[in-house]
């Protein structure tokens, strides 16, 4: 049989729990980046209202900022998921 959703959501709180110091830095990592993103642009738009002739400039910063986060943010999925079918498991977490 299926677990129930609720079975689900503790299990997964109470993994949270046990290893919060390991999973922490990955949810770090995902936000971090979103919020720095997110001041560059508001940066990129109060300069763009200031200086009419740097929309494009602004725009190439932001698009190469998009896409290093996009990706920043990609491999820090794919750690976490690492690191969580590891504790699952019950294999030692991965280093870093």
């Amino acid at each position: 049989m299926l677990p129930t959703a609720s079975e689900i959501i503790n299990q997964s709180f109470s993994l949270y729990r046990r290893h919060w110091r390991t999973l922490a830095p990955f949810q770090l990592g995902l936000w971090l980046p979103l919020l720095i993103q997110f001041g560059l642009g508001i940066l990129a738009i109060i300069l763009d209202a200031a200086v009419p002739g740097m929309s494009l400039v602004n725009t190439i910063v932001t698009l190469a900022m998009v896409a290093a986060v996009a990706i920043f943010i990609i491999w820090n999925t794919l750690a976490l998921v690492h690191t969580l079918g590891a504790l699952t498991t019950g294999a030692p977490a991965p280093p870093g």
